[in-house]
């Protein structure tokens, strides 16, 4: 992937509690302009890759709860350390809210480290079927008609 070596120091693990226990428990991370999201639930250190399956909002912005990591956007839930939907969190008209990418990460001689070539891969949303959200796009001759609505609860 990228020529970025196998683990990549982010912090001490005595440090890095004390200030995610200040900070809501999650802290945006940039490596070479990717941006991950550091979490820390039940004493145990999470990262995913920072963009929501959703709409691609920002998870470092969210909250932790129940150890997963809810959207600041449509509070869809992804659990901090797999990167799963969290059942009951995404919008009913999706049968599965897909995975978000999650990172390795390891503790050695009390600091941690982040393997970013070691990244999963991203599970989209599936729609149920019928919904007309998992369509393709067919675009008819004609005008283009464009309707505007905003229906996001965000904080």
């Amino acid at each position: 992937m990228d020529n970025q070596p196998e683990w990549t120091f982010i912090g001490k693990t005595d440090e890095l509690k004390t200030e995610l226990e200040a900070t809501g428990f999650l802290k945006e991370l940039e490596f070479n302009e990717r941006k991950i999201v550091l979490s820390l639930s039940d004493g145990q250190f999470g990262a995913l890759n920072n963009k929501c399956n959703h709409m691609g909002g920002p998870l470092s912005q969210g909250k932790l709860k129940n150890g997963c990591i809810e959207c600041p956007w449509h509070y869809w839930g992804f659990h901090h350390q797999t990167g799963e939907a969290a059942p009951g969190s995404f919008e009913p008209l999706a049968s599965h809210g897909g995975n978000v990418p999650s990172l390795p990460l390891k503790i050695e001689a009390g600091a941690l480290y982040i393997n970013l070539n070691g990244e999963s891969q991203r599970t989209r949303p599936e729609y149920n079927a019928g919904s007309g959200l998992g369509r393709e796009p067919n675009r008819a001759p004609g005008r283009i008609r464009v309707l505007g609505l905003s229906t996001t609860a965000m904080d």
